[in-house]
């Protein structure tokens, strides 16, 4: 199971570097939460690797603890371009149930629609094999 978290993650990290590609295109340089949360992205996908090739538990907590905190980022983000799309702003959870109201209706791009549909596949799946690996 813990390849199929492997597999999913490499398909949502795939799509994820193509958003950045296309970011950086377009002329964006500067924005910290952009560069944190791939950051933290790819250092989690790192230390799941580790899990997975020494079979090491608090590698796998760290993953899930890191990738808690760039779904987090990434969820700022997605509210963040709901706020441009809408024009709106006001406090975060209703914006944020917008954001995801969006992204269900298909009003987001696709690959920011997939990027975030996609995340929680591989959160669940993650936290299901730490838990597997917890318990076993």
């Amino acid at each position: 199971m813990s390849y199929v978290v492997l597999g999913a993650w490499l398909v949502q990290s795939g799509v994820g570097i193509g958003l950045l590609v296309s970011w950086l295109r377009h002329g964006h340089r500067s924005a910290p939460k952009v560069v944190l949360h791939v950051g933290i992205g790819l250092a989690a996908l790192a230390l799941w690797i580790v899990f997975i090739v020494a079979d090491n538990l608090i590698a796998a907590c760290l993953t899930f603890i890191l990738i808690t905190v760039a779904n987090a980022i990434g969820d700022l983000m997605l509210v963040a371009r709901s706020r441009r799309i809408h024009g709106t702003t006001s406090k975060f959870w209703p914006d944020y149930w917008r954001a995801a109201g969006a992204t269900f209706r298909g009003a987001m791009p696709k690959r920011v629609t997939f990027h975030a549909l996609f995340s929680p596949v591989v959160y669940f799946l993650c936290l299901a094999v730490c838990i597997g690996a917890y318990v076993a």
